[in-house]
């Protein structure tokens, strides 16, 4: 088990020493569009999908007051709302993730609802719908407080990652369901009495890789990445820290060329003048470790999206703020990473101004360029989503 907090400081040196040197240009921005909003309400966009025929669809949640309530919309090339569905009642509807459906032409969002409007269990909760966001399906699935926060596509069938707290255990849980059975494939995986699953991606011949944290003492704990066989049982398993402070994999895809693994998280340093960390890491199919690179610059810094590109080069996205700011002030700034083949970053951009849970998702684009969501603060104390193009890497500036 490696200890995050020394590993982070100690990338943390050499990370800002070579990226001091190495940076190249990054991408241009070729499209920043801010998304209209009413009034104070926070909106958040968790997920964006690049479409085949042009544009994108997005995933999220609006809140106002007590309620919260799930949304998928629609954009053009420009940024522009082709349409968009709000959906869920009284009490939290979050949609966290989003996917082609194992139909083409469709999709799939999934995310978490009340169990009942009162209720502070919750239920996860899977939205199908077409390319004019009509809803094919709006299913939840029960047990004990249940939420989806990731779904994949996983051959004829949808993997989905998440978690599932009973009394006072919480449990990481990959869910494959198909027509005839909701709980078809159900599996759980514990690495303590609260291990929570952020994500999942599907690894071939029925195996699947989970990433999340097990929990120890208040919000402290460890990252994990685990490989599950057919049956659910670990293959390998990877952590990340055993000492004090927060640590976390927050999210993991999967690399075509050879079906290697890109993680993304963050987690609590040693040097009290870095404070947190993010990080992306690259695994092969084995849970052999080939690189890790250290994200960040002094400041409260988090990892949580990251893709691989054709030419073995990574992008990942994340947020920062200031030290001395909260969690829940509108301080937080979505940051874009580039990383190459060898782990080594090449480039940083920033990306809007101040908000609330920024940089959420990027998405390669089919030119080449990449999709980039987040949100920033409203003048009337809310927040409002924005879409960010970034163009192909060899167009960028000096290349």
């Amino acid at each position: 088990m490696r200890s995050a907090g020394l590993l982070l400081s100690t990338l943390a040196v050499l990370s800002t020493a070579a990226t001091a040197t190495a940076e190249t240009p990054a991408p241009e921005v070729t499209l920043f569009q801010a998304l209209p909003v009413d009034s104070a309400r926070v909106e958040v966009a968790s997920s964006v999908l690049s479409v085949e025929e042009g544009g994108a669809i997005l995933a999220g949640w609006s809140t106002s007051g007590r309620d919260t309530r799930g949304f998928i919309l629609r954009v053009d090339d420009g940024g522009h709302v082709l349409w968009r569905r709000d959906h869920g009642g009284a009490g939290s509807h979050l949609l966290f993730s989003i996917a082609p459906s194992p139909e083409r032409g469709k999709y799939v969002a999934v995310g978490m609802g009340p169990a009942t409007p009162d209720s502070q269990k919750t239920e996860g909760w899977i939205v199908t719908f077409d390319a004019t966001g009509l809803i094919l399906g709006n299913t939840r699935v029960g047990g004990g407080s249940v939420r989806f926060t990731s779904v994949e596509l996983d051959g004829d069938r949808s993997l989905i990652g998440g978690q599932d707290a009973r009394g006072d255990t919480t449990v990481a849980i990959i869910h494959r369901p198909n027509p005839n059975s909701l709980f078809l494939d159900w599996k759980t995986w514990s690495g303590g009495p609260v291990t929570r699953g952020f994500a999942a991606v599907p690894a071939g011949a029925g195996h699947a890789v989970l990433v999340g944290q097990v929990g120890r003492e208040g919000d402290e704990g460890d990252g994990f990445v685990t490989r599950l066989d057919g049956q659910g049982r670990p293959v390998w398993t990877k952590a990340f820290g055993n000492g004090p402070g927060r640590q976390l994999a927050y999210h993991v895809s999967r690399v075509a060329a050879d079906s290697s693994l890109l993680v993304t998280g963050y987690g609590q340093t040693n040097d009290p003048a870095r404070g947190v960390d993010g990080f992306a890491a690259r695994y092969g199919a084995d849970g052999a470790e080939r690189w890790f690179a250290t994200l960040g610059d002094g400041a409260v810094d988090r990892a949580v999206h990251g893709i691989t590109l054709a030419d073995g080069s990574s992008v990942v996205v994340g947020y920062s703020r200031p030290s001395d700011a909260t969690d829940d002030a509108p301080a937080w700034t979505t940051i874009v990473y580039g990383i190459d083949a060898s782990g080594q970053r090449t480039w940083t951009r920033r990306l809007g101004e101040p908000g609330r849970e920024s940089g959420r998702w990027v998405a390669a684009a089919p030119d080449g360029g990449l999709w980039v969501v987040g949100q920033q603060a409203t003048e009337t104390g809310g927040s409002q989503v924005f879409v960010a193009r970034l163009a192909p890497a060899s167009k960028a500036p000096g290349r």
